[in-house]
C-alpha cells in the first residue's frame, strides 16, 4: 500500500528540454475534485485523496517549454498601448511558455483541488519560499496568508528524499524553514545508512510531521528501520513503512531468484522483487500519515 493513491507529473526533464504532460493529464486533477460518488480508488467519500508529484516543481529549469511530441507551447498576452493605455488594434500576442509560467498553472490546480493532498517532492528545498510566490490567489479569509504574501496551502504536503546522513544534514535544515507554507513536512527515507535526526538537538523532529521508510534497489537493514520508528516514536512523528523494495528481510528461498546479500552485522537479505517483498516491519504494518 503506497502512502499515496495517484501519481502526477506535471512536467518533466527530457534531453534538458521541460516536456509538459498533456492535457488529458492535467484534466485528471480536476476529475479528482469533481468525483465524490462513487469513491475515488475505493475510499470512503469523506477521505482525502493524496497525489504525489514526483517532478521537482522546484528545480530551476530554463529554456521553452514543449509538448510531448516536441512542439513548442505558447500563451498568449494582450498587447497594450503604453502611452493610451488601451490595446492595440491586435489584442493577442504569441509568446513562448516558460517553467515560471507554468508554475502558477500549477498552484492554481491545486488551488482549485482542496480535498485532494498534494506531496510535493523536492531535492531544492532552499528554492521553494521564491517560488511559492509565483501564484496569488485571490485574498479570502479561506486563503490565510504567513509571512507577508506567502500563501499557506493546507493541502500541501512537502516532501524531500534522504538516503545518507549527508543528506538530513543538507536537506533538512532548508524544509524545516517552510513548515509555514503547508500542511506539513515529510521526509521519505530509502536508508543506504543509519540515519539520525538527533543533531538538531531535543527538538529534531518537531516541525516535521511524517517520516516515509521505503525499500527501493539495496537491501535495507532492518535495524536502520527500527531505528527511524523509535526516533519517530520519540519525537512523536508520524511513521510509514511503504515497503521493503526489492530485497526482503527473512524471505523464504524461492529458485528464481539468487541474489542473496549478507550484512555483517545482521541478517540474510533476498531479492524477491518488489511485488513479493511486502511492508511488514516485526510483523507489523505502521502507516502513519499527516491528518
Amino acid at each position: 500500500m503506497n502512502y499515496y493513491d495517484e501519481e502526477f507529473k506535471p512536467w518533466e526533464t527530457v534531453d534538458g528540454r521541460c516536456v509538459v504532460a498533456d492535457e488529458a493529464v492535467w484534466n485528471r486533477l480536476i476529475e479528482l475534485n469533481a468525483l465524490r460518488e462513487p469513491p475515488i480508488l475505493d475510499m470512503p467519500a469523506n477521505d482525502v485523496a493524496i497525489v504525489k508529484v514526483p517532478t521537482d516543481i522546484f528545480e530551476d529549469v530554463e529554456g521553452p517549454v514543449q509538448n510531448s511530441s516536441g512542439g513548442q507551447l505558447f500563451r498568449t498576452e494582450t498587447a497594450w498601448n503604453v502611452l493610451t493605455g488601451f490595446p492595440f488594434g491586435v489584442r493577442e500576442l504569441a509568446v513562448e511558455l516558460s517553467v515560471d509560467h507554468m508554475l502558477p498553472r500549477f498552484f492554481q490546480a491545486i488551488d482549485s483541488t482542496q480535498h485532494v493532498d498534494y506531496l510535493l517532492m523536492t531535492q531544492r528545498p532552499e528554492l521553494v519560499r521564491e517560488k511559492w510566490d509565483f501564484a496569488y490567489p485571490p485574498h479570502s479569509e479561506d486563503w490565510p496568508r504567513t509571512n507577508g504574501e506567502k500563501m499557506h496551502r493546507r493541502n500541501v504536503i512537502l516532501a524531500t528524499y534522504a538516503e545518507t546522513q549527508a543528506d538530513i544534514e543538507r536537506l533538512i535544515p532548508e524544509l524545516l524553514k517552510c513548515h509555514d507554507l503547508c500542511k506539513g513536512l515529510a521526509v521519505i527515507c530509502n536508508p543506504k545508512e543509519e540515519l539520525s535526526f538527533s543533531c538538531y538537538g531535543d527538538e529534531l523532529m518537531y516541525p516535521i510531521d511524517l517520516i516515509i521508510a521505503e525499500g527501493n534497489e539495496h537491501p535495507i537493514h532492518p535495524q536502520w528501520l527500527r531505528s527511524l520508528r523509535e526516533q519517530c516514536k520519540y519525537a512523536s512523528v508520524k511513521f510509514n513503512f511503504a515497503s521493503w523494495g526489492e530485497y526482503q528481510h527473512g524471505a523464504s528461498a524461492r529458485p528464481e531468484y539468487h541474489c542473496h546479500v549478507f550484512q555483517p552485522d545482521g541478517p540474510w537479505m533476498e531479492k524477491v522483487g518488489k511485488s513479493r517483498s511486502g511492508r511488514t516491519l516485526d510483523g507489523q504494518e505502521h502507516n502513519g500519515r499527516i491528518a
